[in-house]
């Protein structure tokens, strides 16, 4: 996971950093900022700033960190829904600018017949030894139909990421309209070549040649 993260934060070299979901906490104890702050339910952190609530609360309570921040690299990794995920990221595109950089972990949804899992009814771990994912992998279908102000690449590396990003068209943050896809009409545009998932390398050279922030 980290091979990943650390990509695009030598790529990006972001000030700010927020993290939606601690897990082990490995993940962010391992970002070298001062400036990093990880909203969780639970757990702890030895470094940054832990909001501990649930994203959904943490927003709501009009952002006790300072309401007026913004983040350069946000790695969205909390509940796996794709209600959940749609609601944190919607949050999170009031908290970045133009040169900000969006990570969404799990939207790789070829564990079948898994990715038709709606909610968490398994145990953390599956019978064939994955995490549960459920299905964070509908993210890639409200972004690419929907939010015309992002440009993304997917990586396949499972259990799969996707980076996101703004590109030039108007912000339309207010305008946003959740309207779901069949899993169907979804999963076909993946089979179909329509959306493809890369290589770490290539994933980054695709975003390199997209215009992602880099600096």
């Amino acid at each position: 996971m980290r091979d990943v993260l650390e990509a695009f934060f030598k790529l990006r070299k972001p000030t700010s950093y927020l993290e939606i979901g601690l897990g082990d906490g490995r993940n962010f104890e391992s970002v070298p900022l001062e400036d990093k702050v990880c909203i969780s339910p639970n757990g702890s952190v030895q470094s940054g700033r832990l909001l501990r609530g649930t994203s959904d609360g943490i927003f709501a309570a009009s952002w006790p960190y300072n309401v007026d921040r913004f983040f350069e690299m946000v790695f969205i990794d909390g509940f796996h829904s794709a209600n959940q995920v749609t609601r944190d990221l919607s949050n999170v595109l009031l908290r970045t600018q133009k040169d900000s950089v969006i990570l969404i972990h799990d939207v790789n949804p070829f564990y079948p017949p898994y990715h038709e899992i709606e909610e968490r009814t398994l145990p953390e771990k599956l019978n064939n030894g994955h995490a549960w994912m459920g299905n964070v992998w509908k993210i890639i279908f409200e972004i690419h139909n929907w939010m015309e102000q992002l440009d993304y690449v997917l990586i396949k590396d499972k259990p799969g990421w996707l980076v996101a990003w703004y590109n030039d068209q108007l912000l339309l943050r207010d305008e946003y309209i959740n309207k779901p896809s069949s899993n169907s009409e979804m999963l076909n545009l993946i089979e179909d070549g329509t959306i493809v998932y890369y290589p770490l390398q290539e994933a980054i050279q695709q975003y390199i040649q997209k215009g992602g922030p880099v600096k």
